[in-house]
């Protein structure tokens, strides 16, 4: 868990485990028929900080079957992590938060203080700046599961409502989308360049950091004087505020993200 915002957009489909309401009311009519989620998915939580109790539970659930009000897929999911990450409290999570599988080109904004997981598959991933990040399953770095407990936003939505849908950058844009979270921190832009085409990009009123995914190409910019440079996979550019740039792309379609903050 991060405390600082962040966004996805998915290139190959990803699944991905965020706070939600997949099992809150259940949960909530285990430990009370009444207890509000907002104390209940807290004592959830504490109570998968357990080790003896997850020992019990993981190592009781290697025919696990779905039951009524449960999805296979789900439990399916909780054998794999098992497997992989054996005993691991984090096995249970996908019966606490939502199980999203993003599309190539769909994307996910996560606030700060929301727990979450990447199941497997790749992503680009643009994240506020940040000195810290609170892990408590499902890893083998680090972990501080009091403080998670502690810092965790326990709310219940939705996956849709955290979707962010791609919109057009601009009418004279071909090939770039916009990506834009509900937060002043940062936008990102996707340029999707057929071979041989070029696609210009506005200034914008703050810096950003262009990376190249796929493909071969160049960028040009002006600022005194015009200059190009060739790209290639894995590099990645700093361009200043101001700048005006337009991107080319080689022999096979060039793709780009380009991450900024307005001032």
């Amino acid at each position: 868990m991060n405390l600082l915002p962040k966004c996805r957009v998915s290139r190959p489909p990803l699944p991905v485990l965020r706070s939600g309401e997949q099992m809150a009311l259940n949960i909530t009519y285990e430990i009370s028929p009444v207890a509000p989620i907002i104390t209940t998915l807290p004592l959830a939580f504490q109570q998968l900080t357990i080790p003896r109790r997850v020992a019990l539970l993981t190592d009781d659930g290697g025919g696990a079957k779905s039951s009524e009000g449960e999805s296979q897929e789900l439990v399916d999911l909780v054998l794999r992590l098992n497997s992989q990450f054996p005993g691991d409290i984090g096995v249970f999570c996908p019966f606490l938060l939502n199980y999203i599988t993003l599309q190539p080109g769909e994307a996910i904004f996560l606030g700060a203080g929301e727990p979450h997981a990447y199941i497997y598959g790749e992503c680009m991933e643009c994240m506020a700046n940040s000195d810290n990040v609170i892990r408590a399953g499902l890893t083998p770095k680090l972990r501080d599961v009091p403080n998670l407990v502690a810092t965790l936003t326990y709310e219940s939505s939705k996956a849709s409502k955290h979707m962010v849908s791609p919109r057009p950058l601009g009418a004279d844009s071909k090939f770039s989308t916009l990506y834009d979270p509900p937060i002043p921190e940062f936008s990102v832009i996707k340029a999707d360049i057929l071979a041989g085409e070029i696609e210009k990009h506005p200034k914008l009123d703050g810096p950003s950091i262009v990376i190249v995914t796929e493909g071969r190409g160049s960028i040009q910019w002006t600022g005194g004087e015009e200059r190009d440079l060739e790209l290639g996979v894995g590099e990645v550019f700093y361009v200043g505020a101001g700048t005006e740039i337009s991107i080319r792309a080689g022999g096979t379609k060039c793709v780009v993200y380009r991450a900024f903050a307005e001032d």
